[in-house]
């Protein structure tokens, strides 16, 4: 929770996706940049190292 309350301020995820150039098609596109930055952000403070942690 104290992460969560620490991005939601600083608004890291939001800054690095907005420095990151996504190729993709916005009308294919699932998830935002935003939200795989946030997910990953949060799994690697977590300990869990690996992008296939998440599910």
């Amino acid at each position: 929770m104290l992460l969560a309350a620490a991005e939601r301020r600083l608004k890291l995820a939001d800054r690095l996706a907005a420095a990151i150039h996504d190729p993709r098609d916005p009308q294919r596109v699932t998830h935002a940049m935003v939200d795989i930055l946030r997910a990953r952000i949060f799994a690697i403070a977590c300990g869990y190292e690996d992008g296939n942690d998440i599910d």
